[in-house]
């Protein structure tokens, strides 16, 4: 939590407070609203049921979990707070797939090195119980067996030296995990060499079955578990923001490299797009993972107009927004607070995004006026605009809005994806971004759409 005082009262505070790129990772934040009742799901306490109700004598020995919503909903602040509320039952292993790989493009192979590397530091330095020096010696053989035929292992000749051995860690290891996540981050021949030779042997990485060099990458997995249930602890790996992905990529990764996910041996829990649950690119979600769906924020009734809000969400998504500024003195005009809300399409982070943008259409005074929450409506506006003209999305989104339901077609999981259509939580309708509505295109596309004949 930032050192600033909550809720804000001062305009460069409320900035900073809104950061929508920071997910809330204490329990006790004060920044944090629950949300579940406005969108009207039971998806967090489902997934927490999963975890409490699991016992040595349930059918599967890990947990398979596929947590699905719309980008920008709260994944994240929900998944971390998750993680503390399970605790000291269940290790939780954040794991930022975009950040921590290459933010377009990543393959098993990829994930299971940084998993590895990642856990092995995470034992020795958050948990306070480092894996044994003779584990640590034949995970540098194994990896240096794979490496050998690579051009990428003969740049770290010279880099492993005393300086690292006096820290107390294995020479090759420690360096290559500094490499490595720097390698790994952008494609590169070296990456492409690397993925090859770990290839070659896929159960070596996490796989403790086999020899002791081709179970090395896996003995690191298996130790990190075995230092955990000595402390009566279970090990969950979460890799998130994999929504930020291509569904095509999250497939490879998800659904048919799956047998490899598989071999982590350890309660998993992934976030893939909104769209890939509604159209599957190979097969379903639900055939390898169970699935819980969080949906958005409802802002209006399924047959009220999209100017118009009402229920319970849109005084949700205020409350959490005046749990990080005092709104009276900041936004005191009801009508800019509610066109914020508007604006938002019920997202969290949509709603922080504008806040912020609004603030630096305020380069002066103590409150935002109804003019700079117009200028950040008008930015984003633009931005869907551009994005729905230049991909001839219009006439999709019509048929959604006239529709309230999705068909098939890949501009519908455009659309999802994008985050320019919503599923919402009454009755199980679907709803378009409600600045949408507002351009002239989709105003003339739903137009001819309504114009045709039966």
């Amino acid at each position: 939590m930032p050192s600033l005082e909550v809720p804000a009262r001062f305009i460069e505070d409320a900035f900073n407070v809104c950061e929508p790129e920071q997910p809330l990772r204490d329990a006790d934040d004060p920044r944090y609203y629950d949300l579940s009742v406005a969108r009207g799901d039971q998806s967090l306490s489902k997934l927490r049921r999963r975890f409490e109700l699991k016992t040595a004598r349930s059918p599967e020995p890990y947990l398979k979990l596929a947590f699905v919503s719309h980008r920008g909903a709260g994944k994240t602040t929900e998944l971390l707070r998750l993680g503390q509320t399970l605790a000291p039952r269940y290790r939780w292993f954040y794991f930022e797939a975009n950040t921590q790989l290459d933010p377009l493009h990543l393959e098993v192979e990829d994930l299971l090195l940084a998993l590895v590397l990642a856990i092995e530091e995470e034992a020795r330095t958050v948990w306070g119980k480092p894996l044994s020096r003779d584990l640590l010696a034949r995970v540098e053989a194994w990896f240096q067996e794979q490496l050998r035929t690579t051009s990428w292992q003969e740049t770290l000749s010279g880099e492993v030296g005393g300086a690292v051995e006096a820290k107390g860690e294995v020479p090759f290891l420690a360096s290559v995990r500094a490499n490595l996540k720097a390698l790994l981050q952008s494609e590169s021949k070296y990456r492409t060499e690397i993925r090859d030779a770990f290839r070659r042997t896929p159960r070596g990485l996490v796989d403790a079955r086999g020899s002791a060099a081709r179970a090395a990458g896996g003995a690191v997995l298996n130790a990190a578990n075995e230092v955990l249930k000595a402390q009566r602890q279970e090990l969950v790996v979460v890799i998130d923001n994999l929504d930020r992905y291509p569904e095509r990529v999250v497939d490879g990764l998800l659904i048919q490299r799956v047998n490899q996910l598989e071999m982590l041996r350890c309660h998993l829990v992934v976030t893939p797009p909104v769209s890939m649950y509604y159209r599957p690119v190979s097969t379903s979600l639900e055939s390898h993972y169970d699935v819980e769906v969080m949906q958005t924020v409802r802002l209006r009734g399924r047959d009220e107009p999209y100017t118009t809000l009402s229920g319970s969400g849109p005084e949700a998504l205020l409350a959490a927004l005046g749990k990080r500024m005092v709104l009276d003195e900041l936004i005191p005009d009801p009508a800019a607070r509610d066109a914020l809300v508007r604006g938002s399409g019920g997202a969290i982070r949509e709603l922080l995004s504008l806040v912020r943008e609004a603030i630096l259409n305020t380069p002066k005074g103590t409150t935002i006026p109804a003019a700079a929450v117009h200028k950040a409506l008008q930015k984003l506006r633009r931005t869907f605009r551009d994005r729905i003209n230049a991909n001839g999305w219009a006439p999709t989104l019509a048929r959604i809005s006239r529709d309230k339901q999705i068909h098939d077609g890949p501009a519908v999981q455009d659309a999802l994806f994008r985050r320019l259509a919503f599923s919402y939580n009454g009755g199980g309708w679907y709803g378009v971004h409600p600045l949408v509505t507002e351009l002239d295109e989709f105003v003339a596309a739903r137009r001819t759409l309504d114009d045709a004949p039966a």
